[in-house]
């Protein structure tokens, strides 16, 4: 039987994240029908490992090893490949993102007549429990780049770099070959291709610091964001 949602969480080098996501989305999303996918992009820690336990043990959860390729739009799209669900949930390894929001994204799929839900980190209830100057400096990078996006693409979020939202498996798919799929934002790369954006809406989300693994923003993140910017605008 289809579960009605897969949640995909691509991951590298997160190999003491995987047992404690799972443990939290589990004990959190109130959801009874899903599944979890795990991407892992060649991961040289035990990640594969960790996920291969979960495996095992779990009956919902799947796993895709990948060597070539390596990035996380790609990962997120081969995640979306083996899905069969209705909605697919896009969500970071690194819980910097709280399960509890999953059960806020699929309420609002589900409720408020539209195809997908993003979670924003700079909403008037959002939450923000990251003190480390390193995470604040991120935010205020974020805020300029959305600033950016935002007026270059003609768009009015509040936060179109998100890394967490629930989408309809359709809409995600429809126009696939029309996709930029380069780095790390694949929200704003199908928001900008795929969707009617009367059918979006966003909610507030809490960010909390990551405890292990490495972040993945690098000058490189930075360089395909702005690519991506002018792909959209250009083509």
């Amino acid at each position: 039987m289809n579960k009605k949602i897969s949640i995909i969480i691509p991951c590298l080098n997160e190999e003491k994240n995987i047992k404690k996501i799972h443990i939290a989305i589990k004990k959190k999303f109130k959801e009874k029908s899903y599944e979890i996918i795990f991407v892992d992009d060649d991961s040289i820690d035990g990640t594969q490992k960790e996920i291969l336990k979960l495996n095992k043990k779990e009956n919902n959860v799947k796993y895709i090893f990948r060597k070539k390729d390596k990035d996380l739009s790609r990962a997120f799209i081969a995640g979306v490949n083996i899905s069969k669900s209705k909605y697919i949930i896009l969500m970071d390894c690194d819980l910097q993102h709280d399960p509890q929001i999953l059960n806020n994204l699929s309420f609002s799929a589900k409720n408020k007549n539209v195809q997908c839900v993003s979670g924003s980190r700079f909403m008037r209830k959002s939450v923000n429990n990251t003190k480390k100057i390193k995470y604040v400096f991120r935010l205020m990078l974020s805020r300029i780049l959305n600033y950016v996006i935002n007026f270059f693409l003609n768009m009015i979020l509040t936060d179109p770099l998100t890394g967490i939202f629930i989408v309809e498996r359709k809409v995600l798919l429809k126009n696939k070959k029309n996709l930029y799929l380069n780095g790390y934002k694949i929200f704003l790369d199908f928001y900008t291709t795929n969707m009617n954006r009367e059918h979006h809406c966003e909610i507030p989300i809490k960010l909390n610091e990551r405890i292990y693994g490495e972040s993945k923003l690098t000058s490189k993140t930075l360089l395909n964001i702005i690519k991506l910017i002018f792909f959209k605008k250009f083509n």
